[in-house]
């Protein structure tokens, strides 16, 4: 799913993203596609991660309790590093 823009619901909406980071250091790249569950994210970090040009995946959980074009109430946090050698 892609993250959405808005939100407005009574329920707090949970998601999690994937930021890769290269071997030999560099920026992360933070993928587009967000997932409901964290087995979903698990997954795929793994599977990008056998590709051999990442070295770690970071997954985040995202907490949307509001969000419009100008406004956003939410919070997120590192939920697990992934190294490349699982």
């Amino acid at each position: 799913m892609k993250e959405p823009k808005e939100y407005k619901g009574k329920e707090t909406l949970v998601y999690f993203s994937i930021t890769l980071w290269p071997v030999g250091g560099g920026y992360g790249n933070t993928l587009k596609t967000v997932y409901k569950t964290v087995r979903g994210a698990e997954r795929k970090a793994i599977a990008e991660m056998e590709s051999g040009l990442w070295e770690q995946a970071t997954i985040r959980e995202n907490s949307v309790f509001y969000r419009d074009e100008s406004n956003e109430f939410s919070s997120s946090g590192v939920y697990k590093n992934i190294p490349a050698n699982v």
